[in-house]
């Protein structure tokens, strides 16, 4: 409580600050005890909204993640490697990665060459450290370089490598006296390298040899060169991107006259796994919303008990699993393929049905599917979307009034601060009245007491 001044009572006999304290804390109890109390409410709402969003929002980004709202995300393929030579490995000489397949098929592939890096030297240089008195311009993959007289090697390894030319320069050390300039192409491929200079600058350190060709070719550059089917491709990487669609094909080593048969077949069990993952992601929003709707036999509730928006959540995942596709004449609805709510008013997936239908007609129930994951992702957005969602609005709706609350709060503690200050004064000038009227009435107590023994 403010003040300075100690209301002690010891006049009145009053405990005044207890006073004081009884008072403020009743209009404390009035005012902000009810406020506090829905502060608690609000901020219980809040929490249930937020972990609502989550879980429908975990919801949506499966289905974006996975393209349950596009054919793509059904055309799951697996890929196989075969060899009918026994000494060759598959996976050593081939690495397969699957995207976007646009069907199965089966390959016959053949790596004849792979794409290699061009990697040459200078002759031998007794030191690597003194100045080698070489000046001029040196041109490497378009680009210029200059070199200076008091540049050593190894000052000319660090210049190539500052200028981001494509190349790697190093020193091979293989003596104390025998240092070698190694460059290498930072890519694969047949071009390889170029090299010029203007002042025999690559001639004089032997990369370059009197007519300007390159001299000490360690390994020479080369594209890779692949037989698929028959065809001949070639590529200026060991990586093919595309040449079978949705198919890349990393190149690891040679297998000429022993070719490698890739196969590429539809997985639908994976399609299964899909979809039993889509369906439990599913369940997870529909149990939140049976128990913030579940009454448990007391006084309390759930903070979201009765709301609308669990309910017409609920209500849009149960149209969707009796929406009709248009186009289908077999199976129109999720339902018909497999889907299905337990008594418990969870959903579940009949793997039985589910297989038949997609071995009767893959393309119809991928078209149910596809539909269904765009209704669920759609409904979803509705609520979760970070602009415009309705829980969005609803959360930043209850932060604001929390923080009205706290305003309202804050402020009546101001004020009854005050107000305890002002009952502090009033109180301690009573005390003081208390107290002259007390020393006047025991003045005048002795004057008589004086005055009946002065007549006596």
């Amino acid at each position: 409580m403010a003040g300075n001044v100690s209301l002690t009572g010891l006049t009145s006999d009053i405990n005044w600050t207890n006073l004081i304290n009884d008072i403020i804390n009743a209009k404390k109890s009035a005012t902000i005890t009810p406020l506090e109390n829905k502060k608690t409410n609000y901020q219980s709402k809040l929490s249930a909204y937020q972990s609502f969003n989550s879980l429908l929002l975990s919801l949506k980004n499966y289905i974006d993640d996975n393209d349950l709202d596009t054919q793509t995300g059904y055309a799951i393929y697996s890929s196989s490697l075969t060899s009918s030579n026994s000494s060759i490995t598959p996976e050593n000489v081939l690495g397969v990665t699957l995207g976007s397949v646009s069907g199965a098929g089966s390959y016959s592939i053949e790596v004849l060459n792979l794409a290699q890096a061009e990697k040459i030297a200078s002759d031998s240089q007794t030191s690597k450290t003194e100045a080698l008195g070489l000046s001029g311009t040196v041109n490497i993959n378009g680009e210029d370089i200059t070199i200076e007289s008091d540049d050593t090697l190894t000052l000319i390894a660090s210049k190539i490598n500052n200028a981001n030319v494509g190349v790697t320069a190093s020193i091979l050390s293989i003596s104390d006296t025998e240092h070698r300039l190694i460059i290498e192409s930072q890519t694969t491929g047949a071009e390889g390298i170029t090299l010029t200079d203007d002042n025999d600058v690559l001639k004089t350190l032997g990369i370059l040899d009197s007519v300007g060709l390159k001299k000490n070719i360690i390994r020479s550059s080369a594209d890779a060169s692949v037989k698929i089917d028959g065809y001949d491709i070639a590529s200026t990487t060991n990586t093919l991107t595309d040449v079978i669609s949705g198919v890349t094909l990393t190149l690891k080593d040679t297998n000429s006259g022993s070719p490698i048969t890739l196969a590429i077949t539809e997985n639908t069990g994976a399609i299964s796994g899909k979809v039993s993952a889509l369906v439990s992601s599913i369940n997870s929003v529909l149990n939140y919303v049976k128990t913030q709707n579940t009454y448990s036999g007391n006084s309390s509730s759930t903070p979201l008990m009765g709301d609308i928006n669990l309910h017409t959540v609920r209500n849009n995942i149960i149209d969707a699993i009796f929406a009709e596709v248009s186009g289908n004449t077999t199976y129109k609805t999720a339902s018909s393929i497999g889907f299905t709510f337990a008594s418990d008013g969870t959903l579940s997936l009949n793997s039985t049905t589910f297989s038949e239908a997609l071995s009767s007609n893959k393309q119809e129930v991928i078209n149910v599917l596809t539909q269904f994951g765009d209704t669920l992702k759609t409904s979803m957005n509705v609520y979760v979307d970070p602009y415009t969602g309705t829980l969005t609005s609803i959360e930043k709706s209850i932060n604001q009034t929390i923080s009205d609350i706290d305003k309202r709060i804050e402020e009546l503690n101001e004020r009854y601060e005050r107000e305890a200050e002002v009952l502090e004064k009033k109180y301690n000038s009573l005390e003081l009245l208390i107290s002259s009227s007390n020393l006047m009435k025991n003045w005048l107590t002795q004057q008589i007491d004086y005055m009946k023994k002065s007549n006596s």
